[in-house]
């Protein structure tokens, strides 16, 4: 009796795993943060860590530079996604969390300066914008923003940093 009930309680606990594990398997995984579980109910993609759903007009203007680095972004995962979806290198501004001291304005700007960089994205998240908060090298965006005209791209705001105001 000890071993029935042991047994129905071990079946019990590993379902809800096994059914989660089920519904990951059948979706798509993409990009350097992919998400477990079922899809979402609005069917749009969802990437963690501020990873980007896919934007046909941004990778098309990604895909047309000739520049050492097609952008710019923050975060070296969302980076990733984007050069996996353009095929393009993109330069991943603080690396994985966005608050690593890699590159410093200084050294941005003299990317800019000599041409290496074509474009500065932002990701169109709910307040945040350019140069929100302490982190995420603030310095970078405030910059782009005081220095480059921006203009919407889907779900982001692009920076031409060829064109200065």
């Amino acid at each position: 009796m000890a071993v029935g009930a042991l047994g129905i309680g071990l079946v019990s606990a590993l379902a809800g795993p096994a059914a989660y594990a089920i519904a990951t398997i059948a979706q798509p995984h993409e990009g350097g943060g992919p998400s477990v579980g079922p899809a979402e109910a609005t069917g749009q993609n969802h990437f963690g860590f501020g990873q980007m759903s896919n934007n046909a007009d941004l990778n098309a203007m990604l895909k047309d530079t000739n520049t050492e680095w097609s952008a710019a972004i923050l975060r070296s995962s969302t980076a990733a996604g984007l050069e996996l979806s353009t095929d393009t290198p993109v330069m991943a501004i603080g690396g994985f969390s966005g608050s690593d001291p890699a590159p410093s304005l200084s050294q941005f700007q003299d990317d800019v300066a000599q041409h290496k960089v074509a474009y500065y994205i932002v990701m169109n998240t709910p307040g945040r914008g350019p140069g929100w908060g302490n982190r995420g090298h603030a310095d970078i965006a405030k910059w782009v923003a005081a220095t480059f005209h921006s203009s919407a791209v889907g779900d982001a705001t692009l920076y031409n940093l060829s064109a200065p105001k």
